[in-house]
């Protein structure tokens, strides 16, 4: 099986706000628009023999045409690669009905979820970077372009500029790749080495404070909602960024606790069961008349919180297994 790192180019421009366009130049409507940004160039980089090959509409200057690379996926399989291409360039790629170019490994989720324990970019520490550029400068490396210019350099018909900087990333990103494999990849923003780290995904529910304190601390053993879920099984609980203070009220009248300073927020606290989901009150003093009631077994405390942005509903959230 050989392992492929891939990378796009459009051609068109991003316009930065309605009134920032040069004129002159052709623009697509915003970062979502992948229907009309236009493909200028699909590098692709073999990660083990680093052979390069780049694909272009017509097959321009001794590239390949792009039909070629749809007829060479469909035939044989491959384990494709990229860098943030989950989230850009398998949409472009969708959007151009390219199918089966599409990401098995992206090398940006697995460097965050080596430095920071998630995916998302929303968990990221505040002044961290981790775009292609601080990566590769951080390893003895350096991007030879800009890609938010290629696509005014493509319109300007400096064409071979923009195949030997898309081509030129996909080597980067191919050895970047290696690097992580043998645990030897810098992080830009901490200079420890990163490697490879198991993931999982997990069902989360997110709680304000000091409701998800209560559930590890307070034998809270029922989740009182106004809606219900056919979810049964291990539920992570995170403590949500805003705090119920009637609620924190009730829990330090009822129980005639103090509830402590300082909860933590903006965090994944632990595992719960969540066994079961009825009106019944199931004898629980934590349980509330007119609402969905969530039985909740088994409590589990993480050793440290994972940081983690909350969300309506069961969410998902992939992390690192040992931290789990």
């Amino acid at each position: 099986m050989r392992r492929l790192v891939y990378d796009c180019e459009i051609s068109r421009l991003i316009p930065i706000s309605e009134t920032e366009q040069i004129s002159g130049y052709q623009y697509c409507n915003g970062w979502t628009d992948f229907e009309n940004m236009g493909i200028a160039v699909i590098g692709i980089c073999d990660i083990d023999s680093e052979e390069l090959v780049a694909y272009t509409e017509n097959g321009i200057l001794g590239t390949r045409p792009i039909n070629d690379l749809v007829g060479l996926l469909g035939e044989f399989y491959y384990q494709i690669w990229g860098l943030n291409s989950r989230r850009f360039d398998d949409k472009l790629m969708m959007a151009n009905d390219l199918y089966d170019l599409q990401t098995d490994h992206d090398l940006l989720d697995l460097i965050r979820l080596s430095a920071f324990g998630s995916t998302s970019w929303r968990d990221t520490p505040k002044s961290y970077r981790y775009d292609l550029g601080a990566i590769a400068q951080a390893n003895g490396m350096a991007k030879s372009g800009s890609g938010e210019l290629a696509p005014k350099l493509w319109q300007d018909g400096k064409h071979q500029e923009v195949i030997d900087y898309c081509l030129n990333d996909c080597l980067v990103t191919a050895r970047l790749i290696k690097l992580i494999e043998r645990g030897e990849l810098i992080d830009p923003n901490t200079g420890k080495k990163l490697s490879i780290c198991q993931s999982q995904k997990i069902k989360v529910l997110t709680l304000k404070q000091p409701w998800a304190w209560a559930v590890f601390n307070m034998g809270k053993d029922i989740e009182n909602r106004y809606w219900t879920d056919d979810y049964r099984g291990k539920l992570y609980i995170h403590a949500g960024k805003s705090y119920d203070e009637a609620g924190a009220a009730w829990i330090e009248q009822q129980f005639n606790v103090k509830i402590p300073n300082n909860l933590e927020m903006g965090c994944i606290l632990g595992s719960v069961e969540l066994v079961d989901i009825n009106r019944d009150s199931f004898n629980s003093p934590w349980a509330m008349k007119g609402q969905w009631h969530w039985k909740l077994e088994n409590p589990v405390a993480l050793k440290n919180s994972i940081p983690a942005r909350g969300n309506q509903k069961i969410w998902e959230f992939e992390t690192v297994a040992a931290k789990l």
